[in-house]
Formats: structure tokens, sequence, C-alpha cells
């Protein structure tokens, strides 16, 4: 997996997010984050909250950051590929925190 970057979360997880998924999945399905690679960052570093996902082994980072271009949160979903670590899966805008969360895991 060649990576755009690493990072941790701030529940102390490694987070990586490979040039691959950025570019094929992020970016091509969602232009507006061609310039928002900050937000993404922001939002797992310092998330203003996090969620369990409906589908298992994920979670669901919501930030609304003065990183991005735009006025709404920044969603980023993780799945875990260990106990320690995650891949981020998508990333882009979102209105209001919804779609797929179930438990509030932060804070």
């Amino acid at each position: 997996m060649n990576s755009l970057f690493e990072t941790k979360d701030v529940l102390g997880e490694k987070v990586i997010c490979s040039q691959e998924t950025w570019c094929d999945h992020i970016i091509s399905g969602h232009d507006i984050m061609e310039n928002n690679l900050s937000a993404v960052i922001d939002t797992i570093k310092a998330p203003d909250k996090i969620y369990t996902s409906s589908t298992p082994d994920r979670k669901i980072y919501f930030k609304k950051s003065s990183e991005s271009t735009y006025s709404s949160h920044t969603k980023v979903i993780t799945a875990s590929i260990s106990s320690s670590e995650s891949v981020v899966v998508t990333a882009f805008p979102q209105k209001g925190i919804r779609g797929g969360v179930n438990e509030q895991i932060y804070p």
C-alpha cells in the first residue's frame, strides 16, 4: 500500500490513507475533497465526535474543521486492520451527524 499519510487519532490508533484510496475513491467520487486533505487529517487527529459504524470494524469521525473549504462537517470512515491500526475508507462533507452511525465512542 502506497501511503499518502499516516497519523494517530485522538484515541491513539494509527490511521493510514493510501494514495489509491485518496485518488481513486475519495477524489473521484467527491471532487470537493481535492483541496481538503488537511481537513481529513484534522478530523482524524482532533474529531468533534467518533461513532462506531453500522458496518462491523469501522469507525466514523466527524468534525466541523476550520481546515475545510466547505461549511459542513467532514465525515471520515475508517476500517480496522488490527487492534491498533486502521485505514481510511472514504471521506466527504456531511451536513449533519448521520449515516450509518451507531454508538458514540468519543468524546
